[in-house]
């Protein structure tokens, strides 16, 4: 369940899983579906929320692919 909130309508780009890495850890930050229109946003977990702009970030799209019937 998103901690952060959910949108409906277009989604910007494709479906993707939005993954943030500092150094050894990462957190989901969105999980964009592109064919259901939404897009779901979490939080960083507590101890990271801090850290946000101390820490340089990688930002990793997962593309995620549907199959229709």
């Amino acid at each position: 369940m998103a901690n952060a909130g959910s949108t409906r309508g277009k989604v910007a780009g494709p479906s993707a899983l939005i993954i943030v890495r500092r150094g050894r850890t990462g957190f989901v930050r969105a999980l964009r579906l592109a064919e259901a229109e939404a897009t779901l946003e979490y939080l960083p977990p507590k101890s990271e929320r801090q850290m946000l702009a101390q820490t340089p970030e990688l930002i990793q799209r997962i593309p995620i692919l549907v199959s229709g019937k």
